[in-house]
């Protein structure tokens, strides 16, 4: 191959990635959405719960990797039920079923789940709940995936790590 013609793909290719770059820099965020707090009935928790949980921890900011039609998915296991969590446009959505994807698991109680719902302040009872061992949390995506997704920023929130892009 010919100076020249390498040349050009490495432009192309250079010109490809700052346009991606660009998108993700300027691409709105989605806004935080103001859901109503979930009521406990008889020690029962719903989809909702996790919905809010999700949401006040900051989960609507996450998005699909780029070049990626994998939306971020998060499983919570709790006493044995299982529900996943997706994040789709900002919008969180939560079934109760069983998925192998996931980015994060979470593993806790019922009442692990109603106590962080009914707390002052949610963020810093599941934080909490994190460093006591309450709630546990596994990552099972890779680091480039969790990064690429948005992860990053609640990560490091919840583990009380400050990120080295941080200044």
């Amino acid at each position: 191959m010919n100076k020249k013609w390498v040349i050009s793909i490495l432009i192309i290719l250079i010109l490809i990635t700052g346009s991606i770059t660009l998108y993700i820099l300027i691409k709105e965020s989605p806004k935080k959405e103001e859901l109503t707090k979930p009521q406990v009935q008889d020690h029962n928790i719903t989809e909702e719960f996790f919905n809010y949980i999700l949401n006040d921890l900051g989960a609507y900011k996450l998005h699909n990797a780029p070049l990626s039609s994998s939306p971020p998915k998060i499983k919570f296991v709790v006493d044995g039920e299982i529900y996943t969590s997706e994040v789709k446009e900002g919008n969180i959505s939560t079934v109760k079923t069983d998925t192998n994807e996931e980015d994060i698991k979470f593993t806790t109680t019922t009442s692990e789940i109603i106590n962080a719902v009914n707390s002052p302040n949610m963020k810093e009872y599941f934080k909490s709940s994190l460093n006591d061992g309450k709630i546990t949390m596994e990552l099972k995506a890779s680091q480039t995936e969790l990064l690429s997704k948005g992860y990053l920023s609640i990560y490091s929130e919840l583990t009380s790590q400050k990120s080295t892009t941080e200044n």
